[in-house]
């Protein structure tokens, strides 16, 4: 009997198996480009450690939303909370450092992840709409705290977790690392992360076999606002300051990543590894672009056509492969044209 894969062109095969490795062969092809047009500084083991450094946070961030777009939900409160969580940590600070301002501010992104899981998993209310308006609330909150103004810090031991280094390695890039490997254990090797595999599978099947889907979806955005407090916390250690708006440069790039990411190694499905490798073509494309001297505009709209690219490969390979959908267990939220997307408003 002939099958539909054996009735597909060549070529529908290797476009429809593309998107699996294409964005790790992008990444290398991205990566030698820059290298042949500024060999002298751009494939330097600095410059890589600099690359690693600027991503770092983004993975941090992204990190924490992979778990809500596993769930299939969304979160755009995540800029507002690094923001938030980066000026808790510095406008009390002063001269002194303190790790209970720290503390408070990693706290003050859990209960804004709580705030939007209770609001969407038991209010029953879009995620869209839900976290884009505590996101707009807690933009709010922090303009009360700061009038519009940066907070400075003096205190050395507090800039040193941005801007210092361990064997040669800067301290973000090991704590964007620790912070990914606890993430993929967590959804990988436990069972609370196969359930949250299953609740971004078929929410009703899971709430049917007994899970508790409305607790897990808290959970999910718990995470999220966690990771992203604890990225703002280091971008404010980084820049030696907090500034009002400095964790909304993270939005966008964050939701590229982790859909970058759904189309690298699984079939179109969120996950971990697939989020880091997002960040990294992230970070060398913006590296190479400022060291060619483009103008800073253009990375909004790399960013911008990066994500169109990904969701569209996406779309086109699910399409060339209408046979394996329903025959194969997912163990995560499916991106694929014919699947239950992330909710959107009507």
């Amino acid at each position: 009997m002939t099958t539909s894969a054996a009735r597909r062109s060549p070529g529908s095969r290797v476009l429809a198996a593309a998107p699996k490795f294409g964005t790790i062969a992008g990444l290398a092809v991205l990566f030698a480009v820059f290298a042949v047009l500024r060999p002298s500084t751009f494939p330097t083991s600095s410059n890589v450690l600099t690359i690693l450094d600027q991503a770092s946070l983004l993975a941090i961030v992204g990190g924490g939303l992979t778990i809500c777009l596993v769930l299939g939900e969304f979160d755009l409160s995540i800029g507002s909370t690094a923001t938030l969580g980066g000026i808790i940590a510095t406008n009390w600070l002063g001269h002194s450092f303190s790790v209970v301002w720290i503390l408070l501010a990693l706290g003050a992104g859990l209960v804004v992840g709580i705030v939007n899981g209770f609001i969407v998993a038991y209010g029953r209310v879009n995620a869209f709409i839900a976290t884009l308006g505590t996101g707009a609330v807690i933009y709010g909150i922090v303009l009360s705290i700061t009038g519009g103004t940066a907070r400075q810090v003096y205190a050395h031991s507090f800039a040193n977790l941005g801007q210092g280094k361990v064997v040669g390695v800067p301290n973000p890039v090991i704590i964007a690392v620790v912070v990914l490997a606890v993430l993929w254990a967590v959804l990988n090797k436990t069972e609370p992360g196969r359930r949250i595999d299953a609740v971004g599978a078929n929410s009703e099947a899971a709430r049917l076999s007994g899970l508790r889907v409305a607790r897990y979806r808290l959970t999910g955005f718990a995470i999220s606002g966690f990771c992203a407090a604890g990225a703002g916390v280091v971008l404010s250690a980084e820049l030696g300051a907090g500034y009002s708006d400095a964790g909304n440069n993270y939005l966008l790039p964050a939701f590229t990543a982790c859909f970058l990411g759904a189309v690298t190694l699984r079939e179109h499905e969120f996950h971990i590894a697939g989020t880091a490798v997002g960040v990294l073509i992230m970070g060398v494309a913006f590296n190479g672009l400022a060291q060619l001297g483009v103008a800073a505009y253009w990375q909004n709209i790399t960013q911008g056509c990066i994500l169109v690219g990904a969701v569209t490969l996406a779309s086109v390979a699910g399409r060339l492969q209408p046979g394996r959908w329903g025959r194969r267990r997912r163990r995560t939220r499916s991106i694929a044209p014919g699947q239950r997307a992330p909710d959107l408003p009507a």
